[in-house]
């Protein structure tokens, strides 16, 4: 059976359409949480008044929360954390496995750090029903290290089999029972045989697979879009994805809404004369700074941020506005900066802890260092006089014999400088001034009980690394995320610190830190790394997490903003490298040229899903 297609013309008319009343008694299905809140939202949660209030029978949900109770463990941060720290280890022993191959040691190094790439890349092809054996590499060995990988990732990860046989298990109607009770609220599937899609200009493998696996339950699948025949070419994206030859009813037979009113705008798209009414507002900004401190004035109206490049837009902003971002918001505050420091302290070329000097700095001005409760940013001046001096110190030896050095100079050619102010002013002053000269140097222009403090700092911070990793000998990933919390707890901390970063420490450490029936032996560097992606919010790469997106949304959310934002829109960052349509580069180690002989080689529909959301 093909799949039906209803089209309506103006999502803020859209209670006017005669094809939503129509579809209105059947479960809805959005493609964003924005769109769902313009379905059903409620003003004292969602901050909108839904469409489709007053509807007492309408259902709706978006399709991250259908597939959150439809997976399981599979797309969970701790199951993601996990599958990284096995990643790590599968690269650690190729790396120890290239000797003193410098060449194939230097690959693998630069492999390790595009780890949330590989791992992406094989969550994608698992949703999208390939095999490690599909690849066949020819050869090419970033093709033999993802099917390597992927191999080793299904020995030792129990959750790409139960992924499978959980797939599997949808394939039948009841499975659906606990899942639809869950997202709908529905306590029986009695009456319910057809569902809506709404909203879904492309759709992933991932998606595709659920689909695929509800209509095998015996669910017909119905998809409901924003169409107008009048203007093909500003449409075309869904004449695309809902193609005759993709499983959905010819265009012919589509239930079309017909629009009478003009449209200007579509108008100029198509190539004819028209007058657009023009209500956009170009804005170039000077600085940076500029358009950060625009960003309060364009929240306070109630306009709503979106980007064609929402995650460098985010990242851009995050430092600014920390109450915006969601669970995954630590490295917004200074003890996630900290942490993050540490955990970069391994170094794979030289196999031990090496500190560099802008990591030391971080450490000072994170202000979580402290001696008898003062922080360490108290002394971040005196830190950067000091520096100088640690020219060319990486591992820990290294910094250790330069302090020592230093503390045996200031010993024995500074302090004697040393002598007691005369009670005549002016007598003191020329103490001052000719008295030693060494103090025109920076690191000698520190005061000595400064330098004291500074030095102790410094030792702390190793102190701190070298419980972290030893000798990089294996530990279990609980190990070292329990002796990181313990480290942290054990050592002197400053008393400015956020007490919300107190709790996302101890949230994120009890998460992470479960058993959860995960024993793995990691080496710290690779469990350190693994982590750190975790904090930074890289395990995001695949599909997009609504909750967690943070101030600028993706631009493809865009369409419920005439209700969801009133139609207050601002868009930034958005330019011909990002905006859809240009050439994309596949997630490494994919190209279109590998997924295209894989697709005539074995005919896996999924896979052009795949490559639609890649181009």
């Amino acid at each position: 059976m093909s799949r039906a297609v209803y089209t309506y013309t103006d999502l803020a008319r859209l209670r006017e359409s005669r094809n939503f009343w129509e579809l209105a008694k059947y479960p809805h299905i959005t493609v964003s949480e924005d769109l769902r809140k313009c379905l059903n939202g409620r003003p004292e949660v969602d901050r909108v008044r839904g469409l489709a209030a007053g509807i007492g029978s309408f259902r709706a949900t978006e399709f991250s929360s259908l597939a959150r109770a439809a997976d399981g463990d599979w797309n969970t941060d701790p199951c993601k954390f996990r599958q990284m720290t096995f990643l790590f280890a599968f690269l650690r022993e190729k790396l120890m496995a290239a000797g003193d191959d410098r060449k194939q040691r230097n690959w693998l190094i630069g492999c390790m750090r595009n780890q949330a790439s590989l791992l992406s890349s094989i969550l994608l092809l698992e949703q999208a029903g390939l095999r490690p054996e599909d690849l066949q590499p020819d050869g090419d060995r970033n093709l033999e290290l993802l099917a390597g990988a992927w191999r080793y990732l299904e020995k030792e990860d129990p959750a790409i089999g139960a992924f499978c046989a959980r797939m599997k298990s949808l394939a039948f109607r009841e499975a659906w029972k606990p899942i639809f009770k869950k997202v709908f609220n529905l306590h029986s599937l009695d009456g319910v045989d057809t569902l809506v899609f709404h909203g879904f200009y492309y759709i992933t493998p991932h998606q595709e697979q659920i689909m695929r696996l509800l209509e095998q339950a015996g669910f017909r699948l119905v998809y409901l879009i924003p169409y107008d025949e009048r203007y093909p070419f500003v449409h075309e994206i869904w004449d695309e994805t809902y193609a005759a030859e993709r499983g959905y009813d010819a265009k012919a037979d589509w239930h079309m809404e017909r629009s009478f009113e003009g449209e200007p705008y579509g108008e100029v798209f198509e190539g004819r004369k028209a007058r657009p009414l023009n209500r956009l507002t170009l804005k170039e900004y000077a600085s940076m700074m500029e358009f950060v401190n625009d960003v309060r004035h364009i929240r306070e109206q109630g306009f709503t941020l979106y980007s064609a490049d929402y995650r460098t837009a985010n990242q851009v902003l995050k430092d600014y506005f920390p109450e915006s971002y969601g669970d995954r918001k630590l490295l917004s505050y200074p003890i996630g900066q900290f942490i993050s420091t540490l955990n970069r302290m391994w170094d794979e070329e030289l196999q031990t802890i090496a500190v560099s000097e802008e990591q030391l700095i971080e450490c000072f001005s994170s202000g979580w260092l402290a001696v008898d409760g003062v922080s360490g940013r108290q002394y971040l001046q005196d830190l950067i006089y000091v520096l100088p001096f640690f020219h060319g110190c990486h591992t820990l030896d290294e910094w250790e014999k330069r302090m020592e050095l230093l503390e045996e100079i200031e010993e024995s050619a500074v302090r004697p400088f040393e002598t007691e102010r005369s009670a005549d002013g002016a007598v003191a002053r020329w103490q001052e001034a000719i008295g030693n000269p060494l103090k025109n140097f920076s690191v000698f222009a520190v005061a000595p009980e400064r330098l004291d403090v500074i030095l102790k700092l410094i030792r702390q911070i190793f102190e701190m690394a070298g419980e972290l990793f030893g000798q990089n000998e294996p530990r279990h990933v609980q190990d070292y995320i329990r002796t990181l919390d313990q480290t942290l707890k054990k050592h002197a901390v400053s008393q400015e610190l956020y007490a919300e970063e107190r709790e996302l420490i101890r949230d994120i450490f009890e998460k992470l830190g479960a058993d959860n029936g995960f024993d793995a032996l990691c080496r710290p560097a690779d469990t350190a790394a693994a982590l750190e992606l975790y904090l930074s919010g890289h395990y995001e790469e695949g599909e997009v997490q609504t909750s967690k997106i943070g101030l600028v949304r993706p631009l493809y959310l865009v369409d419920a903003a005439c209700v969801k934002s009133r139609g207050k829109v601002h868009l930034c960052l958005c330019d011909v490298e990002s905006l859809p349509g240009g050439n994309k580069d596949y997630i490494w180690p994919l190209s279109r040229k590998k997924m295209e002989e894989i697709f005539a080689r074995i005919g896996n529909p999924l896979l052009q899903n795949l490559m639609q959301i890649m181009e």
